[in-house]
């Protein structure tokens, strides 16, 4: 079995897209995407 985990990135046109506002604050993100790292937490450490 295997499992790739991706973040798309979100369209410049999309509401969730933030740059402005991560320019603004001097931020790289506005909260770590929770679904990807819960799904590594629970695969195997020997992945």
């Amino acid at each position: 079995m295997n499992a790739l985990l991706l973040y798309p990135e979100f369209s410049s046109f999309s509401l969730y897209n933030l740059k402005d506002v991560f320019k603004i604050t001097g931020t790289k993100a506005a909260q770590p995407p929770l679904g990807l790292i819960t799904m590594a937490a629970l695969l195997p450490e020997d992945w």
